[in-house]
């Protein structure tokens, strides 16, 4: 039934894209997918599996409603067929003040259905988020402000004047609310939020949610140097527990260099023992010889482990045939034997280390 129900949407949308007038609804349907082979030469084990597949229908009903609607499934899953590819996102955006015909220097926008979203403009340096999200002991989502799908259904109203813009956010049985606004000057861009969560179903209350602050300052490119510095702060009202980050970026002509650190509440000031401390650290650095191509190495740090702060290291190598990208690498693991998030964070490499393959595409 299930296979049967995912058949039905997709003809369904795609129906919509065959215009009966010149106006009528147009449909765009995208596509990412990603493939992935991990080797674990400890272990003489083998993985391999499509890492993600999500299918995109993008409706413009008119021009002032757009439906959003994805089918993803994520992980090493055997299941998509029937119970693990699921409906992911299901939304209406209306442009409130188009409709209505209103001229104003203010723009207001409605989302109304069963989505997710996060307020934030995803400003860390790290390439696999390690400087952003993956840190701290409590793990993702390092106290990011975003909520999941809700079965009550939710709605986000964004409200746009000039460069800055308001966000609110709020499911239907009031248990999950966030605001938040952002904006860009002069290169200097910010997203200041608040969520508070589980409001009416545990005793969190809606004072005591959590407060993020992020700003990303882009340098005046100077010739073919440019250079960026992000900082992040994140604090939790109920738990009194703090995430912060500082890194930076340099790129020169076809070489990428990127560093940062996070510091937490939870972090350890020695291997094993925790108090506010360093967390992670992060070193990236790759050559671009051609727009196709390029070679890099990340490595990682994590002084929460028990042996060696050194989480590991990928070296890597990649290649664009047109839309779809080839990557292969390699990584040494640390001591303590942790994965390492890998290809953007698309999956994890096997705890002992070992080589890897994986194809992408998206449209």
């Amino acid at each position: 039934m299930k296979k049967a129900w995912i058949v039905l949407i997709s003809l369904a949308l795609l129906a919509l894209s065959i215009p009966v007038f010149a106006d009528g609804p147009v449909t765009k349907v995208g596509v990412d997918s990603i493939w992935s082979a991990t080797y674990d030469l400890t272990n003489n084990a083998y993985a391999g599996a499509a890492t993600h597949a999500r299918l995109k229908f993008d409706t413009q009903v008119d021009k002032n409603n757009d439906l959003y609607i994805e089918l993803r499934g994520d992980g090493n899953s055997k299941n998509w067929g029937s119970t693990d590819f699921l409906l992911y996102n299901w939304k209406l955006t209306t442009d409130v003040t188009g409709a209505l015909g209103m001229s104003m220097p203010v723009t207001i926008k409605l989302t109304t259905g069963y989505f997710d979203t996060y307020f934030t403009n995803w400003t860390g340096i790290a390439s696999n988020g390690w400087d952003y999200y993956k840190t701290g002991n409590s793990g993702w989502p390092a106290k990011l402000v975003n909520v999941g799908m809700q079965a009550s259904g939710a709605y986000q109203l964004d409200i746009g004047a000039g460069p800055v813009n308001i966000h609110y956010y709020n499911d239907l049985v009031f248990n999950n609310l966030m605001l938040g606004a952002d904006g860009s000057f002069a290169g200097l861009g910010f997203f200041v939020s608040y969520g508070a969560y589980n409001i009416r179903t545990s005793n969190a209350g809606l004072g005591k949610g959590d407060v993020s602050i992020e700003t990303k300052y882009t340098l005046p490119k100077m010739g073919d140097l440019n250079a960026a510095v992000a900082l992040l702060f994140r604090y939790g009202l109920g738990d009194s527990l703090f995430f912060s980050s500082l890194g930076a970026s340099v790129d020169y002509t076809m070489f990428h260099v990127g560093l940062g650190a996070s510091y937490s509440s939870t972090g350890p000031n020695t291997y094993g023992k925790t108090g506010s401390a360093l967390d992670h650290a992060f070193f990236e650095a790759s050559v671009a010889p051609t727009a196709n191509a390029k070679v890099g190495v990340n490595a990682d740090m994590d002084f929460g482990q028990s042996t060696s702060p050194l989480t590991g290291v990928d070296i890597y190598g990649n290649y664009k045939f047109g839309a779809a990208k080839v990557q292969l690498g390699y990584v040494v693991a640390g001591a303590d034997k942790v994965s390492l998030p890998l290809d953007g964070d698309n999956f994890g490499s096997p705890a002992n280390g070992g080589p890897y393959l994986d194809v992408d595409i998206s449209w």
